[in-house]
């Protein structure tokens, strides 16, 4: 598995696949993922399918369209939905020429598999497609994504204005589709091709969708080839990243039905080493480098520099979220870590092990927020830029990154800054939760509405009138109670709490007496609040005042700083702080 940058200028980023197991074939394979949260949960799928692929023969390339994950550009730019269908004409070139095969069989799912056939029928040498969950309109695509977000919004999270987004623009999840990418997605219709896409066709329908039946037979009436077939796994892949499967069924079933079109042929080229993969972007002012390090450079991660650094200033490492890949949850890494060179900053974002692209230390299961062996992974990624001549670091984490940053600081003075962001525990366990729990958001949010209430005319209208469950509203309200009658009780007293796991709570003052700066930054609503007040708030609210040490709260957002004002919010405070060192 080789990092490769490619396309016109090296925009395009993506992951080169050698056949590894004993024989190869003719055939090429080109996998195009989703876009925004439906790409971070398929990402997985697609790196295993990958690696299944390469291992029957196949040379494989995954990648990221332009603006999307690790490629350049960004959701502003224009002609976003010509500029995707471009990058999969683009990796379709680049396996030709990187593999020498002949043909190629291209899986798409989701958006890949809305777009994918375009791309196809314009070309003579794509032999099958393989589409799952494919989308017939691209406006029932927006539709969904909207639906979606407008589920969440008011519910996790709160919804506020924003320069971040225009008239006509869509909040997608996290992620942005500008108007004209609304409306250029919306022109897509795949019953309007009058080309087959190609002579083989495998359409996969989801476990709780059916296939579009009009789209079978139109497929077919242009002279496809079409077989359909239902798998189980698409819900459980979708779910939280840490409990998500593996659609083994579905990742089966594409590989037998490739396999069964292509007869193995000639002994397999052994794969090439490793090695880094440098693009740069003159307009942004950035270079970055994807490559692999430390132990049997089992992690991976991705280098963002200046092109031309003004001053000396300490490396940013941004730590995993959660079980996120590298780029960040709603991709705020890719952002900061371009923006933060503007400033003078390089930066690296990298996998943990067992999650995103890094593999499993050697005993650890993968998808592990919090793995035994994160300490030697960050410890590698430091030891990685003091080689490339930095001294001096800045730790950021959000989620299970927030605890990584926090221990690091703790255990290396080289760590000049750390901040922690919506970290959910300061002493994890074996055993403990790794689930920011929906139920927790419900219970806050529902209490906050009924705090409203109480000074709602109408809704005292409708508690006399017998239109409220008034047993519901006492439990919710009560729940929310007694955890903060808990947190603060807690705060009186000196004694650590829960068997010991407030003894952290000291580490704060002693960083700040290091000289190391400490900023932390909280959702109102958030778990790792909650955790907080009744373990270490009394601690933090000492250190009120001191230069090296400053506590934020934002109300409105959720977990993961899913609505676009919050993540505008998130990195604005970030990049003050930033400032200051």
């Amino acid at each position: 598995m080789t990092p490769v940058h490619f396309g016109q200028a090296g925009e395009l980023f993506g992951f080169f696949h050698s056949p590894t197991g004993e024989n190869r074939n003719a055939a090429a394979v080109v996998l195009c993922g989703s876009h925004g949260d439906e790409m971070v949960c398929t990402h997985r799928t697609l790196r295993e399918l990958a690696r299944r692929l390469a291992a029957l023969g196949f040379s494989v390339l995954r990648f990221d369209y332009h603006g999307v994950g690790d490629s350049l550009g960004c959701d502003r730019d224009p002609e976003r939905v010509s500029a995707w269908s471009a990058s999969i004409a683009q990796a379709c070139d680049e396996a030709l020429r990187r593999s020498g095969a002949s043909h190629l069989h291209i899986f798409g799912v989701r958006i890949g598999a809305l777009l994918a056939p375009g791309v196809a029928s314009d070309r003579t040498d794509v032999a099958s497609l393989v589409l799952w969950s494919p989308i017939t309109r691209g406006r029932v695509f927006v539709r969904e994504l909207q639906a979606l977000n407008a589920m969440s919004a008011g519910a996790e999270w709160e919804v506020k204005p924003t320069p971040a987004l225009a008239e006509g623009d869509a909040e997608a999840g996290g992620f942005l589709l500008a108007k004209e990418t609304v409306a250029d997605l919306g022109r897509i219709d795949l019953l309007k091709l009058t080309r087959a896409p190609a002579k083989r066709m495998l359409l996969i329908g989801r476990d709780d969708l059916p296939i579009d039946e009009p789209l079978i037979k139109h497929f077919a009436a242009l002279g496809a080839e079409v077989e359909q077939r239902v798998a189980l796994g698409y819900a459980g892949m979708m779910t939280s990243r840490h409990n998500a499967k593996l659609p083994v069924k579905v990742i089966d079933q594409v590989c037998d039905w490739l396999t069964s079109l292509e007869p193995t042929f000639a002994a397999a080229t052994p794969p090439l080493p490793c090695s880094p993969s440098t693009t740069r972007d003159d307009r942004g002012g950035f270079a970055e480098t994807a490559f692999h390090f430390g132990s049997e450079s089992r992690s991976f991660g991705v280098l963002t520099t200046p092109i031309s650094p003004t001053k000396e200033r300490p490396a940013i490492v941004m730590l995993t979220i959660g079980a996120n890949p590298h780029f960040g949850s709603n991709g705020m890494y890719v952002r900061w870590a371009r923006n933060f060179s503007a400033l003078g900053f390089s930066s690296l974002r990298f996998d943990i092990s067992g999650i995103g692209e890094s593999e499993a230390a050697p005993g650890e299961a993968p998808i592990q927020p919090y793995p035994k062996a994160a300490a030697a992974d960050i410890d590698a990624a430091l030891v990685h830029l003091r080689q490339k001549g930095h001294k001096r670091f800045v730790l950021i984490g959000l989620c299970s990154g927030g605890y990584h940053a926090f221990k690091t600081a703790i255990a290396d003075p080289s760590v000049v800054a750390t901040m922690i962001i919506n970290a959910q525990t300061f002493d994890f366990r074996e055993g403990d939760t790794l689930d920011v729990t929906r139920a927790h958001w419900d219970t806050v949010s529902a209490a906050e509405q009924y705090k409203k209430s109480l000074f709602s005319v109408d809704k005292w209208k409708k508690v006399l009138r017998g239109g409220v469950n008034l047993r519901s509203v006492f439990n919710v309200v009560s729940a929310r109670a007694m955890g903060v009658v808990k947190a603060r009780l807690a705060r009186f007293s000196a004694e650590p709490k829960d068997e010991g796991r407030g003894a952290f709570a000291g580490e704060f003052e002693k960083l700040c007496k290091r000289g190391t700066d400490v900023f932390m930054v909280f959702s109102t609503k958030d778990p790792g609040l909650d955790y907080l007040n009744l373990h270490a708030m009394r601690e933090i609210e000492a250190l009120a005042g001191n230069p090296k040490f400053k506590f934020v709260e934002i109300s409105g957002p959720d977990h993961t700083f899913t609505p676009m004002w919050s993540q505008v919010e998130l990195e604005r405070l970030v990049v003050e702080r930033l400032a200051l060192l």
